[in-house]
């Protein structure tokens, strides 16, 4: 059976590091039929040099925003535009990825029915505490596998985070999630291996979330020991591809 399309849709600015480890990522996916679609800043001029040597990949499609200081929402809706496969799935520019992330996220679609599916796990990784931890308590907005017509459908709203009711904050993301799952339209499962999120300081959530989601999260046996071979992992990489040959 044929593979469909999956686009990859990954916005970025100023951290070339951590981008290049998701455009590796996205190179080791054992889903081929695949393209990963690359949003940055006209005013990045770092991203914009780094990305020249993926310019002539055929997997891989560069995308220049030209408006000033947009909005995450915003960026997305424009990943979206520019996607060519009928599946689509957000690829955060700073998180690591299974290898079958891809695949095993399409498998599940099919199963369950659904245009849209998300992981409700992922082991998310403090840097500043040196471990990591498994989240398992949300349904994880940043995992997304849709229909690309389905978040046409229903765009992202035009701002980046802003607050509940309750105080609680609300990315653009997790407002598309809302509404999916309110419409039925949302599958849920489980595999935290496919997903680590990085907590390094420069996320757009505040502070104060990154401390409730580490008192939220469970605590894995041996959590420093599996933070460290992630690490050494993850700097034996960097120094293989640093000059960005692939």
């Amino acid at each position: 059976m044929s593979q469909k399309k999956v686009s990859c849709l990954c916005l970025t600015r100023n951290r070339t590091k951590f981008l290049h480890r998701a455009i590796r990522c996205f190179r080791r996916q054992t889903w081929s039929n695949k393209e990963l679609v690359i949003v940055y800043d006209f005013d990045d001029k770092k991203t914009e040099k780094f990305l020249q040597h993926f310019a002539d990949k055929p997997d891989i499609k560069l995308v220049k925003n030209t408006r000033k200081k947009p909005s995450v929402g915003f960026l997305r809706n424009l990943s979206v535009n520019n996607a060519t496969g009928p599946f689509v799935m957000q690829w955060d520019d700073d998180d690591f990825f299974a290898d079958n992330r891809i695949k095993f996220m399409m498998k599940k679609l099919k199963q369950n029915g659904k245009p849209a599916i998300v992981l409700n796990s992922w082991y998310c990784v403090f840097l500043k505490n040196n471990t990591i931890r498994k989240a398992s308590r949300y349904t994880y907005e940043g995992t997304i596998l849709a229909k690309k017509v389905l978040l046409k459908k229903f765009p992202y709203p035009n701002w980046t985070r802003k607050r509940s009711a309750n105080g609680s904050e609300i990315g653009e993301d997790t407002a598309v999630i809302r509404k999916l799952r309110n419409r039925n339209k949302l599958a849920v499962v489980h595999n935290p291996s496919l997903y680590y999120y990085f907590i390094h300081g420069t996320n757009t959530c505040s502070k104060n979330h990154f401390r409730r989601m580490y008192r939220s999260a469970s605590p894995l046996p041996g959590g420093r020991k599996i933070f460290n071979k992630l690490m050494e992992r993850l700097a034996k990489d960097d120094a293989k591809y640093k000059t960005y040959t692939v």
